[in-house]
């Protein structure tokens, strides 16, 4: 058995690996981002380390309609457990089901997009 914080390394690695940009999140205050530039047919990412229970509280806006996926790696694959295509706005809260490092990636087609998004990280309650 992995002791958790063995586990918190092996994400840590993973976000790595998977060429995630690497970002400390504030736990008690929201990340918000404004107006960030898509260019025609660019992917953007925001990765981060998340832990098994905790919450990823997200919301985005987009100018133009864009694909979106919150996206992780195992074993080599990317899942993609919460796709949206051809939107201009989503959010959800996802609970994480174990410790790894998490993507949430947007995708524009030929117009490009103009994207607004934030988002918190809950803790994981006992």
């Amino acid at each position: 058995m992995k002791t958790p914080r063995a586990l918190a390394a092996l994400a840590y690695a993973a976000l790595l690996l998977c060429g995630c940009a690497t970002r400390l999140v504030d736990r008690n205050a929201p990340k918000v981002v404004e107006n960030n530039e898509i260019a025609p047919y660019a992917t953007y990412q925001e990765c981060l380390l998340l832990e098994q229970g905790e919450r990823l509280d997200f919301r985005f806006e987009s100018s133009e309609p864009l694909h979106f996926d919150l996206r992780y790696r195992d074993a080599g694959a990317t899942v993609l457990p919460l796709v949206r295509d051809g939107t201009r706005e989503f959010a959800s809260i996802y609970p994480v089901p174990a410790t790894r490092a998490y993507c949430l990636a947007w995708e524009a087609g030929a117009a490009g997009a103009r994207l607004d998004y934030r988002f918190t990280v809950h803790p994981a309650t006992p």
